[in-house]
């Protein structure tokens, strides 16, 4: 993870930032609201949180004339229930989403309702099917643009062997599959379209959902090439988990008829299901030094694609004439595990700060940016600041805060539901598993307490682990051992919180919400979330 500069004298003034912009002696045009969600974009890849190449022009522009928050959670590193938290200002336990097939109940009022009611006009653009309107998202949003189904399905593009960069085979590279998820250039391009058609007078609401940096990892030309050229053979946009999703393609690959599952193993060593029909499965393990670090420029590049579509909705609102007093989040839902933890490329089956840390950049008018705030941030906290700076009164009983009130420490909570039943690994499974030798199918949880956190797998031998992310922020080393009473206290500190918030009844045995069909299950499949 990338190392800090210390804020210095970044967060005096704060307080300036908790007068209402809405509060005045007269009437105030209210202004323009949006806040941009990016999947699967991990902090410590954006430029101005450290990231070594230049990947964000348009955040860090954001962020001169914005506040940075350096230290962000995803309180659970799933798309669903982050977004839920997200809408809600509640923690997973609380508004019972707790996987992406999963539905929001009638009774949790969201951040679109809020803005709804004080008379905005309500727009989303999501791009994929885990945001579907089943999903209770799109209460409060006037419109609410999903992907289009049912649709054609477009079979992933797998270059040939010879012909790494795909030329002849597929020009425009969209590599995406109809009805489960699209570029952000197809969301945005709805989104500038429905803001340009607004005549009503109504200040504005506007949620984007960008995609892109979620696997594959297949970013268009030419941000392609932007940190590096194609080379070698084997198609890298897709790296196969190992563990979880290796059990999954080998059922699969043993019910696979004999003659096809010997023409596939003499073609690509393997099928592939879920991507497009058959094409090499890639087992992280395999990946050379070379191959480790083209992952790394694709998923790169896939950050510069979002960025840029973040860019031209800023364009837009700069373009009307509405930039200057319009209030702007952007912000991750969770972030994405590069191969750092025992091979494991995704997110929803580890709870390490690669995949947990995201970032958030809020622009208020009014007020001076460029400062970087140290203080702890969740997925929660978006809800009560964003209407705290907007001089909204925020509901009660919400479990995050107003960030713009000033530094609190808290201890943060993070948990991810994987929707499997308990059972052993095979021993090659355990081995390669992110967390060693866990349950097949568990609930895990971490906590984070400034410089310490622990986390528990959540299995049959569920020792907790203890990282000192002060000296160790890259988590790769447990100290656990070494810091018995620590990781009791730590220990006694989740389960009083567990007291607190305990799992809802029916998430201990339902795997997806009543009413998911099979056809909504398949695509989250192919998404690559096994529940």
């Amino acid at each position: 993870m990338s190392r800090w500069p210390r804020p210095g004298a970044a967060i005096l003034g704060l307080a300036l930032l908790t007068a209402p912009l809405m509060a005045s002696a007269g009437p105030v045009k209210k202004p323009t609201v949006l806040l941009v969600t990016i999947d699967t974009i991990r902090a410590d890849h954006l430029s101005c949180y450290g990231h070594g190449r230049h990947t964000t022009p348009v955040i860090d522009r954001l962020t001169s004339e914005g506040l940075l928050f350096r230290n962000t959670l995803a309180l659970v590193p799933l798309t669903t229930p982050s977004h839920s938290s997200i809408f809600t200002g509640l923690n997973p336990r609380s508004h019972a989403v707790l996987g992406n097939s999963w539905h929001l109940g009638k009774s949790f009022k969201t951040l679109a309702e809020h803005f709804r009611d004080a008379g905005y006009a309500t727009a989303a653009f999501v791009s994929a099917v885990v945001l579907d309107p089943r999903c209770g998202l799109d209460r409060g949003f006037d419109h609410y643009s999903a992907i289009a189904r049912p649709g054609p399905e477009m079979a992933l593009h797998v270059p040939r062997p010879g012909n790494p960069t795909g030329e002849g085979d597929d020009a425009d590279r969209t590599r995406r599959i109809s009805g489960r998820q699209r570029r952000g250039q197809e969301t945005v391009d709805e989104a500038l379209a429905w803001m340009k058609a607004q005549d009503s007078g109504k200040p504005l609401f506007v949620w984007v959902h960008l995609y892109d940096p979620h696997q594959p990892y297949d970013p268009p030309q030419p941000y392609r090439e932007l940190f590096g050229p194609e080379r070698g053979d084997r198609n890298l946009s897709a790296i196969l988990r190992p563990g979880f999703d290796e059990r999954e393609h080998e059922r699969e690959f043993n019910q696979t008829d004999q003659r096809v599952r010997e023409e596939l193993e003499q073609r690509h060593g393997r099928s592939r299901r879920g991507l497009g029909g058959a094409g090499p499965i890639i087992p992280a393990a395999s990946l050379s030094d070379d191959e480790r670090e083209r992952v790394n420029e694709l998923y790169d590049g896939e950050v510069v694609y979002a960025d840029y579509q973040v860019g031209r909705l800023l364009a837009w609102l700069k373009g009307r004439g509405l930039y200057e007093e319009s209030v702007v989040a952007v912000m991750g839902d969770h972030g994405e595990t590069l191969g750092e933890h025992r091979d494991y490329y995704g997110h929803h089956h580890v709870l390490f700060d690669s995949s947990l840390l995201i970032p958030l950049v809020i622009r208020l008018p009014g007020t001076s940016g460029g400062k970087v705030l140290p203080v702890t941030a969740t997925t929660a906290d978006v809800v009560p600041t964003l209407l705290g700076g907007l001089g909204m009164a925020s509901p009660g009983g919400l479990d995050g805060r107003n960030l713009l009130g000033g530094p609190v420490s808290r201890p943060v909570y993070c948990e991810t539901y994987l929707g499997v039943r308990p059972g052993r690994m095979p021993e090659e499974m355990e081995r390669r598993s992110p967390y060693g030798p866990i349950a097949a199918g568990i609930h895990q949880h971490a906590v984070r307490d400034g410089r310490w956190k622990m986390v528990i797998a959540g299995g049959v031998e569920d020792a907790p682990m203890l990282f000192d992310l002060q000296t160790d922020p890259g988590e790769q080393t447990d100290v656990a051992g070494s810091h018995e009473a620590l990781v009791k206290a730590l220990s006694r500190h989740w389960q009083r919180w567990c007291e607190a918030h305990a799992l809802p009844e029916p998430s201990r045995e339902r795997r997806s919400a009543p009413g998911v069909d099979e056809e909504m299950k398949d695509k989250l499949r192919q998404l690559g979330y096994v529940e």
